[in-house]
């Protein structure tokens, strides 16, 4: 979904992405990822750069789902675009110095999968709305 077209109220330093994930987790359970500036803002001076876009994904396995599921899905987001202009903007208020690809002293799983640190996962409780 364009989190930049929907949202366009809000600056992309506040993260019109994020806000979109939090408000369809908020409204109605419904988890998906930011595919924005959270995810590709950081500059390796440390800077904060908007990113091209922002959008949000949400991912719906094959076979797992009844029609049921996917129309409350649909009933979420149509409920959550009909108050967008109502949604904020986030600031990070916090964040991990670094994130680790894999823990300390291993290599790449057998799978090929690399780990993810703890702290990307939890990375959505280091958000406030912004004032």
């Amino acid at each position: 979904m364009d989190a930049k077209a929907l949202l366009s109220h809000i600056p992309p330093l506040q993260y019109p992405g994020q806000a979109l994930a939090v408000a369809l987790y908020k409204s109605g359970g419904i988890r998906s990822c930011e595919i924005g500036t959270v995810m590709f803002g950081r500059q390796p001076d440390g800077t904060e750069a908007p990113a091209a876009m922002e959008l949000v994904r949400l991912a719906i396995p094959r076979r797992t789902y009844t029609q049921s599921h996917i129309d409350y899905v649909i009933e979420v987001v149509t409920s959550v675009a009909k108050d967008a202009a109502s949604l904020p903007g986030y600031r990070m208020v916090r964040e991990p110095q670094a994130c680790a690809t894999s823990p300390p002293n291993s290599n790449q799983s057998r799978s090929g999968a690399f780990w993810i640190d703890v702290a990307t996962v939890l990375r959505a409780s280091h958000f406030a709305k912004s004032s």
